[in-house]
C-alpha cells in the first residue's frame, strides 16, 4: 500500500487481468483504460457502461459493457476501488500501468482491435455503430455532428460472442 491506502500492487494485478479483457470488447487504447476512474465505470437503465476520455472530441465516449466483463466481477471490481484511478496511483503512472498490462495478455496491443472489428463484422454491428463504439467518426456526416445513438450500443455489444 502506498502512503494513501491504495493498494498499488493490487491495482497492477488487477490492471492485468482487466485491461486486455476491457480492450478486446471495447476496442479503447490500452493507455485510456490504464486511466480509467471509479466514477467512468456506470450502471442505468441500458446496463453497465464505460466512459472513455480520449484526447479527440470523437474519442470521448461511452461504451456498455459486454456480458462477459460484467459476469467476470468488473463492475464489482470497480466499487470496491477507492475514488480516483482504478489501475494508476497518479496520473505520471498511467503510461507504465498501460505497459505493464499488456505482459502476458493473451493478444497484443495490435492484435486486439483487428479481432474485435472480426467481431463487429461477424455480429453484423454498422460501420457507423463500431465507428462511435471505438471513438471514431467514421465518414462525412460524423464531422458535423451527426453520431450514432448511444441507445443501438448496447444492442450492438451484446451480439458480440464471446472471445476472451
Amino acid at each position: 500500500m502506498d502512503q494513501d491506502g491504495h493498494d498499488v500492487g493490487g491495482a497492477r494485478a488487477a490492471a492485468r487481468l482487466w485491461i486486455p479483457m476491457l480492450a478486446a470488447y471495447t476496442c479503447a487504447r490500452i493507455v485510456e483504460l490504464a486511466a480509467v476512474r471509479r466514477e467512468d465505470c456506470l450502471r442505468d437503465e441500458d446496463g453497465w457502461s464505460i466512459r472513455l476520455d480520449g484526447a479527440q472530441r470523437a474519442a470521448r465516449r461511452k461504451v456498455p459493457l459486454h456480458r462477459t466483463i460484467v459476469a467476470a466481477g468488473f463492475p464489482a471490481f470497480v466499487e470496491s476501488r477507492p475514488p480516483g484511478l482504478v489501475f494508476a496511483e497518479d496520473e505520471s503512472s498511467i503510461p507504465r500501468v498501460a505497459k505493464s498490462a499488456m505482459v502476458g495478455a493473451k493478444l497484443g496491443a495490435r492484435e486486439l482491435p483487428e479481432r474485435f472489428l472480426t467481431a463487429t463484422y461477424g455480429a453484423d454491428v454498422s460501420g457507423n455503430v463500431t465507428s462511435a463504439i471505438l471513438g471514431r467518426p467514421p465518414d462525412y456526416h460524423d464531422r458535423f455532428g451527426f453520431g450514432c445513438p448511444l441507445a443501438v450500443m448496447p444492442e450492438a455489444i451484446e451480439r458480440l460472442p464471446e472471445f476472451v
